[in-house]
């Protein structure tokens, strides 16, 4: 077995908050650190700190991060406390999606198609960068994640996992994870893992993997 050399990292070495929510590494080897107070990029030797403050570069909106992806033209997309925020490495600046709502925003996911798949406020929105459209899929979801074979998958607050159809629209395949005699406030499936093609890891809110 080989060794691994770990490195604890926290406010007093650049680190804009201890509390940290996500983490994300870009096709240039950056990694993207999102917490509870603002964004970092660290390029393993030192923190670059993105917060709430309006400035030529634009505004990240909101302090909260809540998840971080990359699509394939190599754009950062944030999900916020209040909205998407999209940053241009290019560029370097940051730019607010207006057509999405300005609410809790988690799970980005990007797709084969670079279509944006998110929850806002735990429901399910899609948005199509080539239509420019974000869409209300009216489908309520605790988590998501798409597997190798790009199907959507969902986790719920009843206690089951279900998928979604990208084609058609609407949930299928809906699996019950947690019995209905454990009590509907600890139900929750909280994080979905695709392990392999066939085979996924569940973590629940309250009861286990």
């Amino acid at each position: 077995h080989g060794q691994y050399y770990f490195k604890h990292y926290q406010v007093d070495d650049g680190l804009v908050h201890n509390a940290v929510t996500s983490v994300m590494q870009d096709r240039n080897g950056m990694i993207w650190i999102g917490t509870r107070g603002g964004l970092n990029r660290f390029d393993g030797y030192s923190f670059k700190t993105y917060r709430n403050k309006t400035n030529k570069f634009g505004s990240l909106g909101n302090n909260v991060i809540n998840s971080i992806v990359e699509d394939a033209n190599g754009m950062i997309w944030i999900g916020t406390g209040k909205g998407i925020f999209k940053y241009n490495p290019y560029k370097e600046t940051f730019i607010k999606l207006e057509i999405a709502p300005s609410e809790y925003t988690n799970n980005l996911i990007i797709d084969a198609d670079n279509t944006l798949w998110c929850l806002v406020n735990f429901s399910l929105y899609r948005y199509k960068q080539r239509e420019h459209t974000f869409e209300n899929l009216k489908t309520p979801a605790s988590c998501m994640a798409l597997d190798s074979n790009m199907n959507l998958w969902l986790g719920h607050n009843d206690g089951t996992i279900s998928r979604y159809n990208k084609e058609k629209g609407g949930i299928s395949d809906q699996v019950r994870i947690i019995d209905k005699s454990v009590a509907a406030n600890s139900r929750s499936v909280s994080k979905i893992y695709p392990r392999s093609r066939n085979e996924l890891l569940i973590g629940c809110f309250k009861q286990g993997l």
